[in-house]
C-alpha cells in the first residue's frame, strides 16, 4: 500500500492529468449523446477556474486587455443593464478568488502601512455602506457599492501589489495599449465601412 502510495506521489500531476482528461472525455460523450451543447463548455470552465485559483494574475491580465473592449448594452443585458461585459464578471471572479485565497492561506495580500490613500477609501466605503444602509433605492445603492469593491480590487489593490514587479507593469502596459489599439481600429472601420457614427460617438464634437 505504502508502495502505491508513494508511486502515486511521484506522479502525482500525471494522475491528475489522466483522471480530468478521462472525466472531460466522459462530459463530452454524455453531451453529445444527450444533445446538451451547454455540458461542452463545463470543461473549459473546470480549466478556467483551475488556472484562476492557481494564478489569479493572469485572470487580472484578461480582464485588464478586455477593459476597453467590454460592452454595456441595455438592449442586450436586459435587467442587467449597467453591467460591462465580460469586464464587470472578470472582476467579481476575481474578488472571490482573492478574498478565497487571504481566508484559506491566511494571508493580508496588501500592505499599506498606513498610506493615507487606502484610509480615505475605507472612510468613502463606511460612507457608501452607510447611504445604501439609508437609501430609498437600496438595490440601486447595493449594486453600486457591490461594483465599487470588485473595481476597487482589480484597479488599485492589486496593481499596487503586483506592480512591485517591473514586469508586471510593462506587461499591463502592452496589453492596454493592444486594446486600446483593437477597439480604436474596431471603431474606424464601422465608422468607414458604414459611413455613420457607430456607437453613437461624436468625433467632432461642438
Amino acid at each position: 500500500m505504502s508502495s502505491l502510495t508513494s508511486i502515486f506521489q511521484q506522479h502525482r500531476s500525471k494522475w491528475q492529468f489522466i483522471l480530468l482528461s478521462g472525466l472531460f472525455m466522459l462530459v463530452i460523450w454524455f453531451a453529445t449523446k444527450s444533445y446538451n451543447l451547454f455540458l461542452f463548455g463545463l470543461p473549459l470552465v473546470v480549466i478556467f477556474t483551475y488556472f484562476s485559483l492557481t494564478n489569479f494574475k493572469w485572470l487580472w491580465y484578461l480582464m485588464i486587455f478586455l477593459m476597453p473592449l467590454s460592452i454595456t448594452d441595455a438592449e442586450f443585458f436586459g435587467k442587467l443593464a449597467g453591467v460591462t461585459f465580460p469586464t464587470d464578471f472578470l472582476a467579481i471572479m476575481l474578488l472571490g478568488i482573492v478574498v478565497f485565497k487571504m481566508v484559506t492561506e491566511r494571508v493580508w495580500l496588501f500592505e499599506f502601512k498606513n498610506h493615507p490613500i487606502p484610509i480615505i477609501i475605507g472612510i468613502q466605503l463606511l460612507w457608501l455602506i452607510f447611504a445604501a444602509t439609508a437609501s430609498d433605492m437600496p438595490v440601486v445603492s447595493w449594486k453600486y457599492f457591490a461594483a465599487y469593491l470588485w473595481l476597487l480590487l482589480g484597479f488599485f489593490f492589486l496593481p499596487t501589489v503586483l506592480f512591485r514587479d517591473k514586469k508586471v507593469m510593462f506587461r499591463f502596459f502592452q496589453l492596454v495599449s493592444v486594446s486600446f489599439i483593437i477597439a480604436l481600429v474596431v471603431i474606424l472601420f464601422l465608422y468607414v465601412s458604414t459611413g455613420r457614427n457607430p456607437f453613437g460617438l461624436r468625433f467632432n464634437p461642438g
